[in-house]
């Protein structure tokens, strides 16, 4: 049947949009996860993959505006996550490796938001990032920044939603990423 194709459509394109995005061609993740989000309206997955992909490419606010998306899309925090993210999207020869390919973007945004305390967008991005490593730590604190400094009524609605999901497991560490 026709939803049983689309199903199938957009997995292939998601599968094929990690492999590019392993490979450092972000160009065509974006193009195979662009697809994914018209085959899967409804959920958030190919929206945090461009989270990722947007990051990388050093397009922010295309990365702030997906996670925005995504977060319009989960239903909870276990919505947030891409499964197996960093083996299935970071190149490397066994786990560390790529752990540690994955740790270089978070350390990224780490720099980001100490170089830019005021930009709450950043702050967020950290937020998210910081949750996916697990240091619960350091997602309440970009949570508290980012907090004071909302930029529009908008994005402090959707914000409320983060900060709602992830003081959730920020509160309960046994629902946090592994």
């Amino acid at each position: 049947n026709l939803e049983a194709m689309l199903r199938k459509k957009a997995e292939d394109a998601f599968e094929l949009g990690l492999s590019y995005f392993r490979e450092g061609d972000w160009t065509q993740a974006d193009d195979c996860f662009t697809l994914v989000r018209i085959f899967e309206t409804d959920r958030p997955r190919a929206y945090l993959a461009d989270v990722f992909v947007s990051f990388n490419r050093e397009y922010y606010n295309r990365a702030m505006a997906s996670l925005l998306r995504a977060l319009d899309l989960a239903k909870g925090p276990e919505d947030l996550k891409i499964d197996r993210f960093i083996e299935r999207m970071y190149a490397g020869e066994n786990f560390e490796a790529k752990r540690r390919e994955f740790l270089r973007t978070l350390e990224k945004v780490n720099l980001l938001a100490t170089a830019n305390p005021d930009a709450d967008q950043i702050s967020i991005l950290q937020a998210y990032f910081t949750w996916l490593n697990g240091d619960l730590a350091t997602t309440r604190n970009a949570l508290d920044r980012a907090a004071k400094h909302p930029a529009a009524e908008d994005l402090a609605r959707r914000f409320g939603k983060l900060q709602v999901m992830l003081k959730e497991v920020t509160d309960n560490p046994a629902s946090a990423p592994s």
